[in-house]
């Protein structure tokens, strides 16, 4: 069983604590210059001490059904049913909330949400828990920032304590709002007097008649795949066809245009923007984030990408919604859980959280079901947190993006003016999410003290203004933590 235990202890005062004897690792080389990507370190981290997360302690509360409240096979959406008993169980003071096994559709907008719950379990019983909800539009955010929405999650845990949540399996709605689609080009059509016309024609290979047909179909992230469908390949052929094209990946987004040949074939124009009614594009972010930069004059160049007789993965969906959002919790432990697919990240923390677990997690595929994604996004992404974070026997399989994206609470940056820093990290103060009132310690770029703590008390997109002098010897490249 691999096993794989992170740490990062946070002090009362907001620093990092780590001990005398604690060994740092540069980034940058003896010129001053980032390590070249995929290079080993000279020498590996020893790890940090075991450290124990708390489990429900026993309390004599009641075991609650969760049948009682009117969770049951026969809604569409159980979210209310299931509210109503998550609720109940905080009043009373519960020890446990059981779902009987069997299948449960929750096809309403709104989050389940576990709030503020103490020494409490929640048993999903083995069932199966399918979610759906519609795409948000929101023009005002970039890309990332639709991960940070905990009210459109599966689960919301916030504000809980020596809890275990598991035993379940959860699902997407695949037969109404499927989230990916194997297809193979069949054709590719040059336009030599109009490059946003040149085009591909996909073959839906796995049906006759595709659920979104004849309504638009989003196109947010398109990848070679192996003839197995088990995974992704390179470069099929001559450096051609493989890898993925990101297209617009906001929530909402519709990535670009095509149209319906027939119920299972689709024409796909990766150098126009979708125009059909009630779909959205946003070109400040394939200007800006996306690796492929959006360029309607490069049509003809876009087609070199596709292979005719390869297969591709279309991704209708990439950021949005999550699996489990995990807030601000304490001694947190999610164990014996399968996430089969899911919008957005399969699991986010989130907030000053502390002490999570993760035993027995699985982002698989139904057995027997050859689908072609998971999670659309990352299987674990730490947004933010206080540390002390254990995965124990955790596998992935066909998700979209990283398996487990640690951002937490660090960017890069250099001093700017005597009170004055920038964020230099490429994505600035949008992950840091660095607020009026917090503290920030300063390290040097390997991670090692440097002996400065200020407070911000402006901040000005990627520049934080601090309530005493920066040090003229702050490195380039230094560490900042929030």
């Amino acid at each position: 069983m691999a096993r794989l235990v992170l740490l990062m202890s946070v002090a009362a005062a907001g620093a990092l604590s780590l001990g005398a004897a604690d060994r740092f690792l540069p980034w940058m080389d003896e010129s001053g210059k980032p390590l070249e990507f995929g290079r080993e370190p000279e020498r590996l981290p020893t790890g940090c001490p075991d450290f124990t997360v708390e489990r429900p302690r026993p309390h004599g509360g009641a075991v609650v059904d969760a049948a009682d409240f009117g969770v049951s096979e026969a809604l569409t959406d159980n979210t209310a049913a299931l509210q109503r008993a998550i609720d109940h169980c905080r009043r009373v003071g519960a020890e446990r909330l059981v779902l009987r096994k069997g299948t449960y559709r929750f096809f309403g907008e709104r989050s389940v949400v576990f709030r503020e719950l103490r020494d409490f379990t929640f048993d999903g019983g083995d069932a199966l828990l399918v979610f759906r909800r519609s795409s948000k539009w929101r023009p005002e955010e970039l890309i990332w920032q639709n991960t940070f929405h905990p009210e459109d999650a599966n689960f919301h845990v916030v504000g809980c304590e020596r809890c275990v949540f598991g035993n379940y399996r959860m699902d997407w709605d695949w037969q109404t709002d499927p989230l990916a689609t194997f297809a193979r080009v069949t054709a590719l059509h040059p336009n030599e007097t109009n490059d946003t016309l040149s085009s591909v024609d996909f073959e839906l290979v796995d049906c006759e008649r595709h659920p979104f047909y004849p309504r638009p179909m989003p196109l947010q992230c398109i990848a070679a795949m192996a003839e197995s469908r088990d995974g992704a390949v390179s470069n099929p052929v001559r450096n051609q066809g493989g890898g993925a094209r990101y297209l617009d990946i906001c929530e909402g987004s519709y990535g670009r245009a095509m149209e319906w040949l027939a119920p299972n074939r689709i024409r796909f124009y990766p150098v126009r923007t979708p125009d059909a009614p009630g779909t959205h594009w946003r070109p400040n972010d394939s200007a800006k984030f996306v690796k492929e930069k959006f360029d309607p004059a490069k049509g003809r160049k876009a087609l070199k990408w596709y292979v005719v007789g390869q297969l591709y993965r279309l991704a209708h969906y990439y950021t949005g919604k999550s699996g489990v959002y995990m807030e601000g919790n304490r001694h947190l432990t999610i164990e014996r859980e399968t996430i089969h697919s899911c919008r957005g990240m399969a699991h986010v923390i989130d907030g000053p959280q502390h002490h999570t677990s993760f035993l027995h997690v699985r982002v698989a595929p139904p057995p027997g079901e050859r689908r072609p994604i998971t999670a659309t996004a990352d299987s674990m992404h730490v947004a933010n947190s206080l540390g002390w974070v254990k995965i124990e026997d955790f596998s992935v399989t066909l998700n979209q993006d990283d398996f487990s994206n640690i951002h937490d609470c660090t960017v890069c940056g250099r001093r700017a003016g005597t009170r004055t820093v920038e964020i230099t990290h490429q994505r600035g103060n949008l992950y840091f999410r660095g607020e009026v009132g917090d503290p920030v310690e300063f390290r040097n770029p390997d991670f090692s003290p440097f002996g400065f703590t200020a407070r911000i008390v402006r901040v000005e997109g990627n520049v934080l203004s601090l309530d005493r002098d920066v040090p003229g010897d702050l490195p380039e490249g230094a560490i900042f933590f929030n």
